[in-house]
């Protein structure tokens, strides 16, 4: 078994889910929990953060992948894969 180096800055051109996609789910599922807590009084704000799980996180991950758009995968592969343009009349 050998390692292979890559160059610096190479993530980026062969891992597309890394640019747009996982930025867009992180950005959600954060959204979507500090909606949640913000949602809850004062009093029951310790008993939220105390209470959050893998079941809760899992929950919370699917919720967030569901809100992610088609068009920001299509704009992560978009170096890789390129579209055909439509032809305009």
């Amino acid at each position: 078994m050998t390692a292979n180096f890559l160059r610096p800055n190479v993530t980026s051109l062969i891992q597309h889910m890394d640019q747009g996609v996982l930025e867009s789910l992180k950005r959600i599922y954060r959204k979507n929990v500090l909606r949640d807590l913000v949602s809850k009084d004062s009093n029951e704000m310790i008993p939220f953060l105390k209470n959050i799980n893998m079941l809760h996180v899992n929950d919370r991950i699917s919720i967030a992948w569901n809100q992610v758009t088609l068009e920001t995968i299509r704009k992560s592969w978009r170096k890789l894969i390129p579209l055909p343009v439509p032809a305009v009349c």
